[in-house]
């Protein structure tokens, strides 16, 4: 099993903030990358810790991702994948 140490959440809002801040009681290794296309929610889960690192776009948020989280609306899944496939690297 590969080691997960760099983890995205894609979707910041109530579950990507809640799922952000379990992963980092369960494990303070992790460093979770956050992306939310509204800025406010970036800002508040930086400024919560929820995050280590507020990525600018969806490129920059999966570029070392080893688990990728998706916590958008189900309407929004299909665009963020179509978003995120071409940048993602092997065995994610």
């Amino acid at each position: 099993m590969k080691k997960i140490k760099n983890i995205t959440i894609i979707g910041l809002g109530l579950i990507g903030g809640s799922l952000a801040l379990s992963l980092k009681d369960y494990n303070k290794d992790f460093i979770i990358t956050g992306y939310d296309i509204e800025n406010d929610s970036m800002n508040i889960a930086k400024y919560r810790n929820l995050i280590d690192i507020s990525a600018g776009d969806y490129r920059e948020a999966v570029l070392n991702a080893d688990l990728i989280i998706i916590a958008t609306p189900i309407s929004n899944i299909i665009e963020v994948i179509d978003n995120i496939k071409e940048h993602l690297k092997k065995n994610v």
